[in-house]
């Protein structure tokens, strides 16, 4: 998770080092790993070039994008010629004023149509009733908050494969004097209540309390801690174990867990969920076999925990 502050594209995580967003400028190092360095359009690694496309299978490592993502070994363990043993091309460049700002890499094409997805609903799907009642009710920091965010293959399959009308929670905390959610979408992040409500599908809010260990002010102050520790993590798209990546409701109940010792919900096997109908876009985020064995925490886990109590809306459906 640290970050190189002279080259904020640049993010060092385990053993990897990635790009964040953009592609590595020239004479851009991360002076923790001195063996990479940028020069031009190739990555230095241990004395050769490393041309973008070139992959090793074994370790693995993948250029992209004008970028190299290295996954489970550090640069100066592969020996360039093993890359240049097993070089595949690039993909043909992107033309235009959309290909120079369109994002190459699949999940970011999916973040980016995301974020336009949500634009779009916010133009037609703001419920002010909905909004004004949610503000108004019941809260306290701590609380677990649930909605559906606007359709998109993400969010297709996040709610398909796991039968839930809610495909993303948080949770409720206050700054400032102002309620916020901590959520983990694009990167873990704290956003006003109003705003996050005004976000979601037909602007639907559930909201989950959990007991009132949380509340407490030595609860509330440790839970903070652990969002706090855990703000500014990229999300996670293949929902993997390790916390180097986040997805929202992994984000909850890594919370809770570390701050307050409350394990809220089992964790699912993605083998035991509804997968098959999303099987296409499954391999497509997880670039290899499926990780049927991939044990995962869902939204809709989090609201079926014995440990939680529906406070908002009080009963009937949902908004």
């Amino acid at each position: 998770g640290d970050e190189d502050v002279t080259s904020p594209t640049l993010r060092w995580g385990g053993d990897v080092l990635f790009a964040v967003g953009t592609a590595l400028g020239e004479g851009d190092e991360d002076v923790a790993s001195p063996t990479l360095r940028r020069g031009g359009d190739v990555l230095i690694a241990v004395g050769g070039a490393l041309a973008a496309g070139d992959e090793d299978v074994a370790s693995p490592f993948r250029a992209a994008a004008g970028f190299v993502c290295a996954r489970t070994t550090r640069f100066d363990r592969c020996p360039v010629q093993a890359c240049e043993s097993r070089r595949k091309p690039m993909n043909a460049p992107r033309t235009g004023w959309l290909g120079r700002i369109a994002p190459s890499s699949r999940a970011g094409q999916v973040r980016l149509g995301l974020m336009l997805m949500i634009l779009v609903g916010l133009a037609g799907a703001i419920r002010l009733d909905r909004v004004a009642r949610a503000l108004w009710a019941d809260k306290q920091e701590g609380d677990l908050v649930f909605q559906s965010l606007p359709r998109g293959p993400l969010v297709d399959a996040i709610e398909g494969v796991t039968g839930s009308e809610w495909s993303h929670c948080g949770v409720l905390m206050k700054r400032s004097g102002s309620w916020y959610v901590v959520e983990a979408l694009g990167e873990v992040r704290w956003t006003p209540y109003a705003e996050w409500i005004v976000r979601g599908r037909g602007s639907r809010v559930a909201v989950y309390r959990v007991g009132d260990l949380a509340s407490a002010p030595a609860g509330a102050g440790k839970l903070r801690g652990e969002l706090m520790a855990l703000t500014g993590r990229p999300y996670d798209f293949r929902y993997a174990p390790g916390d180097d990546e986040i997805y929202c409701s992994e984000l909850v109940s890594l919370a809770y867990e570390r701050g307050l010792g409350m394990r809220l919900a089992d964790w699912d096997r993605l083998g035991d969920l509804n997968w098959k109908p999303h099987e296409a876009f499954i391999r497509e985020m997880e670039v290899g076999p499926l990780p049927l064995n991939r044990r995962m925490i869902t939204p809709v886990a989090l609201t079926r925990s014995p440990k939680v109590t529906r406070i908002f809306p009080a009963g009937g459906t949902s908004g």
